[in-house]
């Protein structure tokens, strides 16, 4: 992998390397393993165990925070002037209360979980044997993936391959989802907060509404912590996988033409494009890919359509294998986007192979769990 300047790496994501430096001096591993590896079932409810515990973590951090802000609300009701407008300069006390009580909470909140998180992942990458830091390279390559899926920054979008990851999405839907996203937290509390005083009406004082976002923020808080250790978890797991599919590509008896070859890298570039998304994972096995292939600067590696035509023209043998390395790339970022399940459909149909999503999906679930993929032909 390449290098990263050091001056375009964000603030957050140089403070959870220099974090996760100082965590993993402190920690001996017993072992290091470089090459693919299958969790045994103790390691596997161990990596389970680490996920609960910083799942429940941040939901009692939510509840507490959620708890303080309430209770500032339900002290200071009294102060209201219901005479006066309730944004008024008389309800001012009110309001300084509650958003002073509510401030300092989810600061104390927000940095605890921050804390709790970069932890938990450190913890993971215990379990799983994974070394942070390999002498000779830049740490900014195989931390730093870890650490903006423990700190939900976006995947860095500077890198020097030749793929778009924005070429076939709208700017539009990519705008409303970040929205919808950032927005749900505090519509969720609204629309509970609403349903509540529709079904209880007068039996609720507006003062004990000031509790009703407590299991609101709590379910939030579980949930999204959920997500981000998940990711933690794929990103952990993602190079010891690449590695495997990449080993087994190469020692499959079958010489692949130069159209062949190119056909690998289009199938990793086309679920780049299709999730809209420069994974890591997903840049590793091409990058991977691509040490052993001479592509020219002419070729172009990142249009899914381009991709599907020109994997109709290739033999029976290699359709299959591309098809195999198209597979294991729409899952080693952990998910199958609808997209890539379209763009799956219409490899195995130009490939005339039967299409059981099913098996895909149970493929995906291994992944996740920390087993090896089985590498074999036909899919």
């Amino acid at each position: 992998m390449t290098n990263q300047d050091t001056k375009h790496i964000p603030i957050m994501e140089k403070l959870g390397i220099r974090y996760l430096k100082k965590l993993r001096a402190k920690t001996a591993l017993d072992r290091i393993d470089s090459q693919a590896y299958i969790l045994d079932n103790e390691e596997r409810e161990k990596i389970n165990k680490i996920e609960k515990r910083a799942i429940i973590n941040v939901v009692i951090a939510g509840t507490i925070s959620t708890i303080a802000s309430g209770l500032a609300g339900y002290l200071a009701d009294p102060l209201i002037d219901l005479s006066s407008s309730f944004f008024s300069k008389e309800n001012m006390l009110y309001w300084s209360i509650v958003l002073g009580a509510t401030i300092i909470a989810s600061m104390v909140e927000i940095f605890y979980i921050y804390y709790d998180v970069m932890s938990k992942t450190h913890d993971l990458t215990v379990a799983a044997h994974l070394e942070l830091f390999p002498k000779g390279e830049d740490v900014k390559e195989i931390a730093a993936s870890i650490v903006r899926a423990a700190l939900e920054l976006p995947n860095k979008k500077d890198s020097d391959l030749r793929i778009d990851p924005n070429r076939e999405s709208s700017k539009v839907v990519i705008l409303i989802s970040t929205i919808a996203y950032k927005l749900k937290v505090s519509a969720s509390s609204f629309l509970f907060r609403a349903f509540i005083k529709r079904m209880l009406g007068r039996a609720i004082s507006r003062a004990w509404l000031n509790f009703m976002a407590v299991p609101v923020c709590a379910f939030w808080n579980g949930w999204v912590c959920w997500v981000v250790i998940r990711e933690v978890k794929i990103r952990v797991l993602g190079p010891s996988a690449a590695l495997e599919v990449l080993n087994k590509i190469s020692a499959l008896e079958i010489q692949l033409s130069d159209r062949g070859k190119i056909a690998l890298l289009r199938a990793v570039g086309s679920c780049i494009v299709r999730t809209a998304d420069m994974h890591p994972n997903l840049e590793l096995m091409y990058r991977s890919l691509d040490e052993n292939i001479n592509e020219s600067a002419n070729d172009v590696l990142d249009d899914s359509h381009l991709f599907l035509k020109e994997l109709s023209t290739l033999n029976d043998e290699e359709k299959r294998i591309v098809l195999e390395t198209l597979v294991y790339s729409s899952i080693i970022d952990g998910k199958i986007t609808y997209r890539e399940k379209n763009l799956l459909t219409s490899a195995y149909k130009i490939c005339n192979i039967p299409f059981d999503f099913n098996k895909i999906k149970l493929l995906l679930k291994r992944f996740r769990s920390g087993a090896l993929l089985e590498f074999n032909l036909p899919i």
